[in-house]
């Protein structure tokens, strides 16, 4: 597997925008949209993405969150780092090119 590519964006108009772009390179099961720690107003889900129901995560259990980034191929100390770099309420896109 290929190095995940990904972005934070500060809010999910961002996001959303990012995403749509995306969408034209790359297929839709390789894009994934994770909030670790959404703000109360962040409710996108994944019909306003328009991607895979598994691959939306916002504001699950750190398993779940953990599970979200190495199947992305991130290994534990990376997934680990990201986690506590993002701020509440960013939002996390990552490509996940041979997924």
């Amino acid at each position: 597997m290929q190095q995940p590519m990904f972005k934070d964006y500060k809010n999910e108009a961002e996001a959303y925008q990012a995403v749509e772009i995306m969408k034209k390179k790359y297929d839709r099961s390789c894009i994934n949209v994770i909030v670790p720690f959404p703000k109360r107003k962040q409710t996108k889900t994944s019909i306003d993405y328009d991607l895979p129901a598994e691959n939306v995560t916002y504001n699950k259990d750190q398993s779940s969150i953990d599970k979200s980034l190495e199947g992305c191929g991130f290994n534990t100390t990376q997934s680990n780092i990201l986690k506590e770099t993002v701020k509440k309420g960013q939002v996390l896109v990552v490509i996940c090119k041979d997924s």
